[in-house]
């Protein structure tokens, strides 16, 4: 994982612009949230993938999603890794609609 992208995680938002919020010095961080996000990218390792799971493609949809559903159930994503194969989209947006999507399907 790159420093950014741990810093990304880390800072306590869904939305950041890190190079910005280290410029103004106004930054706030959450271990918490980046725990469960690093403990889902784990759980992703274990399962062929078409990216890695800690690199920016999969860490910062992941994290949206964690403010999206005010948390992650790793049990979740394991099937969602389990039954797909998860690749990496070159946009983000598409990337997070995509893991909206199977976190969805998977939580019913």
């Amino acid at each position: 994982m790159t420093i950014i992208t741990s810093l990304e995680l880390l800072m306590d938002t869904a939305n950041i612009n890190i190079k910005t919020a280290l410029k103004k010095e106004r930054y706030i961080i959450n271990e918490d949230v980046a725990s469960v996000v690093i403990d889902a990218a784990e759980v992703m390792n274990n399962y062929p993938m078409g990216t890695s799971p800690f690199g920016q493609k999969i860490i910062r949809p992941l994290k949206k999603l964690y403010y999206i559903n005010d948390g992650l159930d790793l049990d979740i994503i394991e099937q969602m890794v389990k039954n797909n194969y998860i690749k990496g989209f070159s946009k983000e947006t598409d990337q997070l609609e995509y893991f909206i999507d199977l976190y969805n399907k998977y939580k019913k």
